[in-house]
């Protein structure tokens, strides 16, 4: 009898203390959504009061509005030497 309740008290030590770790994984892990500065190099004081500067992957896609200089003609917006016109969070 005395070897049963030894038996039973190291499963009950060993078995319920995973029991409980295991309870806990069935809950999802929260979705971390990253935010995305847009940097604007290069148009030193151009300006266009609607451009987004902030992004994350839930957002629809951003198009990517002409600065405004006086004097200035703005020719494109390049992305690692490629012009772009818009940018998609996904």
């Amino acid at each position: 009898m005395q070897i049963t309740k030894r038996v039973l008290s190291l499963l009950f030590g060993v078995v319920a203390p995973c029991a409980l770790i295991l309870t806990g994984c069935d809950k999802p892990m929260p979705e971390v959504v990253t935010e995305h500065t847009i940097t604007y190099a290069g148009v030193d004081g151009a300006t266009n009061p609607n451009t987004i500067t902030k992004y994350n992957k839930n957002d629809a896609e951003i198009e990517l509005l002409e600065p405004t200089k006086d004097n200035y003609t703005f020719v494109n917006w390049t992305y690692n030497g490629t012009a772009v016109t818009k940018i998609d969070p996904k």
